[in-house]
């Protein structure tokens, strides 16, 4: 794992926190109106469309051989649709908080997989105890008392935000393998192929005349689709390229804290400690895991195990 990191990869994760973390709230609206799978299909297809549109405005062209594709469809099946699905699902049956604690078990899997499948991304003492420091802290911002729900009558759901989030954590790590090193290629492939496994599926499983969607929902699910998923998905792919996917499993520790920031800035929640506390245990669980010096580490990184 690098030491430092440059501003720019800061930026985009941020720019990632910012889009993933309003989409939970994006996420809840549409919800009210629109099942979860046909919502899946929605914010795909659209993402695909803008994504395809700016690859063909760059002149990016998508004639790639089969194999890439294969990867591709992995890619969307591990990172889109089978996640976007459960963790959905699961939401219907847990409140936030839990799933906030559900969630943060990525960092923890992202680091451990990349450990073992990377070799530029070693695990070092630092790194084990700043992440488990982010765990703590999110524990204690979305309330300890979150905990007592593990279990009991919603556990399917909550194995299925787990199993969502364990989905997020190793799409990181096979992300890195990518032979395609075009972002914008990438990104549309990975739409593309995600949106043909999820169309005939709410197709199937939604009747489409069955559903009434207000414009509250419908304005959500698109803003969903095109920042969300889209945009969200093209800083993704940037981002595991130039820094690795245990930096960007960061975010899933900043998003209860951007979640947070929003309740009290746009609808007036009162903080309490808990939530000071919680941010100064994440930040320097962060800071442990990204700023130490290895001492067994040399200067310049090892090339990652990646095929060119």
């Amino acid at each position: 794992m690098h030491a430092k990191h440059p501003l720019k990869d800061w930026v985009l994760l941020i720019a990632l926190v910012v889009l993933w973390g309003s989409s939970f709230a994006l996420n809840k609206i549409a919800l009210t109106a629109i099942p979860p799978v046909s919502l899946v299909a929605y914010r795909l297809g659209l993402a695909a469309l803008l994504l395809v549109a700016v690859a063909a405005c760059l002149r990016q062209s998508l004639r790639l051989p089969w194999r890439q594709w294969w990867f591709f469809l992995l890619l969307a099946l591990i990172g889109n649709c089978i996640p976007f699905f459960l963790i959905s699902w699961g939401q219907l049956a847990i409140d936030s908080a839990l799933a906030g604690i559900l969630m943060a078990i990525m960092p923890l899997m992202t680091l451990l997989l990349s450990h073992f499948f990377l070799r530029d991304e070693a695990l070092s003492a630092g790194d084990g105890i700043g992440f488990a420091l982010g765990f703590a802290g999110i524990v204690l911002l979305v309330g300890p008392d979150a905990l007592s729900r593990l279990g009991g009558d919603t556990l399917v759901a909550q194995l299925a935000v787990l199993a969502g989030a364990v989905c997020y954590a190793v799409n990181a790590v096979l992300a890195r393998f990518n032979r395609e090193n075009r972002p914008i290629v990438t990104s549309a492939g990975v739409m593309l192929a995600a949106t043909f496994v999820m169309v005939p599926a709410a197709l199937w499983h939604d009747p489409v005349t069955g559903l009434e969607i207000g414009l509250g929902p419908a304005l959500a699910a698109t803003a969903l689709g095109m920042l969300g998923t889209a945009l969200a998905t093209l800083i993704f792919f940037k981002l595991i390229d130039s820094a690795g996917p245990a930096f960007l499993s960061l975010n899933n520790y900043l998003i209860p804290v951007w979640a947070v920031m929003i309740g009290a800035v746009f609808l007036d929640e009162r903080l309490d400690w808990n939530a000071y506390a919680a941010l100064a245990l994440i930040l320097l669980g962060i800071g442990l895991s990204q700023f130490q010096t290895h001492r067994h580490k040399p200067e310049t990184s090892q090339p990652d195990e990646r095929p060119r």
